[in-house]
Parts: C-alpha cells; structure tokens; sequence
C-alpha cells in the first residue's frame, strides 16, 4: 500500500484527488482519506487553528472568526 501525502507542497492548480488514500498505518490500524488533496496554505491554517485551541482542554468546543484567524497569520 502506497502512502499519500495529506499535505502535499503543490500549488492549489496542482491539488489531486485522493480515494481512501492510506496516510499511516500501525498495527491493523489503518488512517484513509478520500477528498482534494491539501496544499502547504492549508497546513499553514491547520497549524494556526491548533495553536490558538491549545490551553483548550481536549474534546472542549473551540471556535474562531475568520478575522482572528487572519491576525494570527
């Protein structure tokens, strides 16, 4: 089984898509994910939205507005 790249470093023209392509795998677990691939701008949210929610306890609802998003960046 192949690995796919979630967060590929490809332009957004260049984005393919991906069916219950495998990003990890251990011991009979196994991670798939079917959708348009994620770019490197779309890390760059993911790892700013995890910063803000990290003094959150876990399962805690977060939410953000774009604004406060976009200061952040």
């Amino acid at each position: 089984m192949s690995k796919d790249i979630m967060f590929a470093a490809v332009q957004g023209k260049d984005r393919q898509y991906i069916k219950e392509g495998v990003l990890a795998s251990q011991d009979g677990i196994i991670v798939k994910f079917t959708g348009e691939q994620f770019n490197q701008t779309d890390l760059d949210i993911w790892e700013t939205i995890v910063h803000m929610a990290h003094d959150r306890p876990l399962g805690t609802f977060c939410s953000f507005t774009a604004h406060g998003l976009l200061r952040k960046r």
